[in-house]
């Protein structure tokens, strides 16, 4: 019960993670979304599966796991939001960015297991939640609109600086 609890926690940055928007948020609309969403559909079908939707969570912890050690670190977190940021920083969205999370409070909806690490298991598993609570339809798939919509719920629930750890 407790891990799942630690689990839903977890999800709403994980989302982040997956969809690209590690730190300073951003409008999901427009080309990014697109672009986002056909790396993410690998077999082009307009549809993203579970599993496209994992492997997308995959290749965002392998770029984010600078030492291939399969765990993400506080300061390997640190080195993507900053690097997101810097990116962000020259894009169109730029005005529409939100403060970011302190990384003690990432580390903390992140980490649900409480080992001071994510694990690629926490990343995966996270993701296969996120993506059946995204799944309104319950179609075993997710849409653009759905994409978009879950990435909209969390934005607003990401927390921000004048939050508490």
């Amino acid at each position: 019960m407790k891990r799942l609890a630690c689990m839903g926690r977890g999800l709403g940055m994980l989302g982040l993670l997956v969809l690209g928007s590690t730190g300073t948020a951003r409008a999901w609309s427009g080309a990014s979304a697109e672009s986002q969403f056909q790396e993410m559909d690998t077999n082009h079908d307009g549809k993203l599966s579970s599993d496209e939707f994992v492997a997308a969570a995959d290749r965002k912890f392998d770029a984010m796991d600078k030492n291939s050690d399969g765990r993400l670190t506080a300061s390997e977190l640190q080195a993507s939001t900053q690097e997101h940021a810097a990116r962000m920083a020259k894009t169109p969205e730029a005005s529409m960015a939100q403060p970011e999370a302190s990384m003690a409070q990432k580390m903390k909806q992140l980490d649900t297991n409480g080992d001071g690490v994510v694990s690629r298991d926490e990343c995966e598993n996270g993701a296969r939640t996120k993506f059946v609570q995204m799944d309104t339809n319950k179609d075993d798939y997710l849409s653009k609109s759905e994409l978009a919509a879950g990435h909209a719920k969390m934005q607003q629930s990401a927390p921000s600086t004048n939050e508490r750890p």
